[in-house]
Parts: structure tokens; sequence; C-alpha cells
């Protein structure tokens, strides 16, 4: 009869859901309940840097995503590594735009609340500062990500002005930390509602352990290569090894030249000193080639004193390959890395520190392999993508109880 097919629809929804409640109850339960809805305003690759790739972990993580609907606004004005912190007119219209369609979710959408990886300092922070004002316009409560630093120094440069600048963005909001030693970076600041230490982490993967090599010792840099990451002291450090007799040791320098000119003033130093036979530069690496570079390094070295280092991912990578980190105490690296135990910590912009502490591992094979096997424990036991998820979604669901 007529009312056949609706009855029929009806029995079969309704078997659907009895099967489905039975096979996968959390997935019955979404049926009837809606995803709490997050505006995820951020950074997303290109360019790929640190930011980026933890908010797409964020942004796909399975975890999050089977409590949580995000919809994402993408803060990305630059097209490359170089272009990052330069102003410009094609920069300003992408702007404008962002904000239009930020103004257009908060319109067509109810949110739980608005999740801002904020720029701490700079023309992207003024440019995030504007987000933040007009997310609180709609009343949405806001998590603020800080993946970088300089608030401290920039609020200790502008006096009164900045601090109160600062506070304003800040006020109410719920704030993420990387490490707890980072925290000292909004230590004036005093405005926000609540403050968490969420630090990153990294897919885990099924990698062997390391095994005594046989052949050369590989130093590894993974790196967006410009100066204030510690390139040329690397390099430096490779010609004093080198003029010391050091022999039996390669240097990989893998990344994307983000400096005018640096890739120009790198090759001059190489053919200066002789380095071509030591030195090997295969450029930007990512999937299998980054896997295979992280499986052939013995040692992982990032000299860094960039400004705005925090808590670099590619350690977190060397460290769940079995290798000691050589690093500067920049950010949290020095929280990451457990001197003489997973690593060594050297002086930034110390070419000849840096060559002692390299060339302590050169020569004592089973130094490297303990420190390497330290340090993938850590990694396993702290820095994995489920540990941060995990901790993502405490953050989520304390920030509106």
């Amino acid at each position: 009869g007529a009312g056949t097919a609706p009855q029929l629809n009806f029995l079969l929804v309704n078997l659907f859901y009895l099967n489905l409640q039975f096979q996968n109850p959390a997935a019955a339960a979404g049926l009837i309940m809606a995803k709490r809805k997050i505006l995820f305003i951020g950074q997303f690759a290109p360019p790929v840097h640190g930011v980026s790739v933890m908010n797409d972990y964020v942004l796909n993580s399975k975890l999050l995503n089977s409590e949580f609907r995000f919809v994402k606004v993408n803060l990305t004005t630059a097209r490359s590594i170089e272009n990052i912190g330069q102003g410009s007119p094609v920069k300003y219209l992408k702007f404008m735009l962002i904000l239009l369609h930020t103004l257009a979710r908060l319109f067509t959408n109810r949110f739980y609340l608005a999740y801002l990886t904020l720029s701490p300092v700079g023309y992207a922070f003024i440019k995030d500062s504007l987000i933040v004002r007009l997310v609180k316009l709609f009343q949405v409560p806001i998590v603020l990500h800080l993946h970088g630093k300089g608030i401290d120094n920039a609020i200790n440069k502008g006096g009164r002005k900045a601090l109160k600048r600062y506070n304003e963005v800040f006020r109410g909001t719920s704030v993420i930390t990387l490490s707890a030693g980072l925290q000292q970076d909004i230590k004036q600041i005093s405005s926000y509602h609540q403050l968490f230490v969420v630090n990153n982490g990294i897919p885990l993967l099924d990698i062997p352990a390391k095994q005594p090599g046989t052949g050369l010792v590989k130093i590894l840099m993974l790196s967006n290569l410009i100066k204030s990451k510690g390139a040329l002291d690397l390099l430096a450090a490779t010609k004093l090894l080198k003029d010391k007799g050091q022999t039996g040791f390669q240097v990989i320098f893998a990344g994307a030249w983000g400096e005018t000119g640096f890739a120009d003033e790198f090759s001059r130093f190489i053919s200066a000193n002789d380095l071509a036979e030591i030195v090997a530069l295969p450029g930007p690496v990512y999937g299998a080639a980054k896997q295979k570079a992280l499986a052939g390094a013995d040692i992982f070295v990032l000299p860094t004193y960039y400004a705005n280092e925090c808590f670099p991912l590619t350690i977190l990578e060397a460290m769940q390959y079995g290798l000691p980190v050589i690093a500067t105490n920049e950010g949290a690296i020095g929280e990451i890395i457990k001197p003489a135990e997973t690593g060594l910590m050297v002086p930034a912009r110390n070419p000849e520190k840096l060559a002692t502490a390299i060339e302590e591992l050169l020569l004592h094979d089973e130094l490297r392999l303990a420190m390497g096997k330290q340090a993938r424990n850590r990694f396993s036991n702290q820095y994995t993508l489920n540990i941060f998820e995990n901790n993502m979604l405490k953050v989520f669901n304390k920030v509106n109880s």
C-alpha cells in the first residue's frame, strides 16, 4: 500500500541503528548527538614548518574528530619559508579575505570554542590579534596555542603599552604552551583564564633498533636552512674536525633554503675549505625520503639560535630513530634532551664546542648507541602523537567545563 515504503524505510533505519549500536556504540551515539564544533584558525601547509605540521595532526586526529567537528580557517599568507615575516600588498589582501572568511564562519555556526595557533610577536601577532578580537565579539571561548616565543622580550621593549596590548588579547582565554619552561615567556601577562602545557608529539613508527654501523658515521641536520638555525656553525665545526684529522664521517644538511643569498654563502664556505667530499646537500626531504635520511644517520645535530625556536619536531623524529641529539638550549630543547643521557648540549654560535661534542660521539660508538637508545625510550614515553592527542582532548573538554 501507500504506507508500505515509509514503514519499510523506518524499519531499515532502526535495524541499521541497532546493528551499529551493537557493533560500534560510539558511532551509534554520534547519530543522535551532534558533535561540538570548533573553529580552528591556524597556519596550514604549504609552507611546511612545525606549526603547520602540528595543525595538520590536530585537524586530522581520529580521536579529536570522534568528539569534535573542526571548521577550518587557514591563516597562512606566505607562499614559502623565505616569504614568512615579509609584508606585501598580496598578503594584506589575503588577510582581509581571512577576516571575511572568519566572520562568515562565526555568523553561520554555533561554536563550542575557537582554537587559534597564535603568532607571538611582530606583524603576525597583530594580524592574529585582530582575529581574536573578532571572535570575542561573538562570545566564543578561545584557546590560544603558543607554538612560538618572544612575548616577554616584546613586552620588555614595548613597556606598558605592549603589556596592555597583550593583556587585551589574552583576556579571558585559555592558553597552551609547549612546555613548562616556555610559560616564562608569558609571565608578565595576567589576564588569561587557564594555562595548560601540551608537549608536541609525532606518529609512532615501527622502526628497528639502531645497530652499530660499519661505514661512514653520518651526521644529520634536518631543518629549513637559515643562518639562525646554526647551519653555518655546523659547517664551521665540520671544517674544524677535518683540520684535526678526523675522517670517516659525513655531514648531511637536509632542508629547504630559507634566506636570500644564504645558499651562495654556504656554497662559498664549502668551496673555500674543501668540504665538498664531506658535506651532502640533498635539499628538502619529506615522507619516505625523510625516513631514509633518519634511518641512515648516526648523530642528529641542531645548533639553533633561531629567535622563535620552541619545540623542534625534528628532534623528536631523531629520537624516535634512536639518534643521540646534539643541540643548543633554545626554547624547550633543554627540557626535551637529557644531557649526557639522550644527547649533548652545546652553547649557541660556538663551532668549537660543537666540534668537540661531535668528536666525542664520533670516537665512542658505544656511547653514541647508548644515548640513542635512551633517546628512543624517552620519545616513546613522552612525545608520541597519541599522547599529544589525548592531552589536547583533555584541554578542549576542560575549557567549557
